[in-house]
């Protein structure tokens, strides 16, 4: 019987700990438990830039999906407000949202445009013809990426000429 009180009051303590946990957590989530639900809306489309705002850290919420450029919406960061004209037409977007978090309402809120890309952008992707994968576009490559591969290349090929690598089935160039 000695055991009963300390044991009823460790156990009141443990579940008013937990139950204070749970709260804290939910209110964490919920700027992002919002937008989620105010962007997968069918009307929202095209690009969705999402803004920083009190309680909600835009770079820590990625909603993109993995077949991203096929999807019908591409979340980005908001991180240049002037600019996202440009960035709409970049990825041939006629809509663009900006979804942001309101702590005071403790809401979404949404404001959508449209725009009419006319002239020709950079696309900031290109498809492979290969595999059908995305990969950045040449125009978008660096210099210094393209004479890092060539030496890599001309040293693979050195070492393979001066017989350093060994290979068992005699063709050094396959790998």
């Amino acid at each position: 019987m000695l055991w009963l009180p300390p044991l009823g009051l460790l156990t009141i303590l443990q579940v008013s700990q937990q139950a204070l946990t749970a709260v804290t957590v939910a209110r964490e989530g919920e700027p992002y438990r919002k937008i989620r639900a105010a962007v997968s809306q069918t009307s929202v489309t095209g690009v969705v830039f999402l803004l920083d705002s009190p309680g909600f850290v835009a770079k820590h919420f990625n909603l993109n999906q993995a077949d991203w450029a096929h999807a019908p919406r591409i979340f980005l960061v908001d991180f240049e407000p002037d600019h996202r004209i440009e960035w709409a037409c970049r990825y041939h977007a006629t809509n663009w949202t900006v979804a942001e978090y309101d702590p005071i309402t403790r809401s979404a809120v949404l404001q959508g445009s449209r725009t009419n890309c006319a002239a020709p952008t950079l696309q900031p992707w290109t498809e492979s013809s290969r595999n059908g994968k995305f990969r950045p576009s040449r125009t978008r490559r660096s210099a210094a990426a393209s004479v890092i591969r060539h030496e890599v290349h001309h040293s693979i090929k050195k070492t393979t000429h001066a017989g350093l690598v060994s290979h068992s089935d005699g063709d050094a160039g396959s790998r």
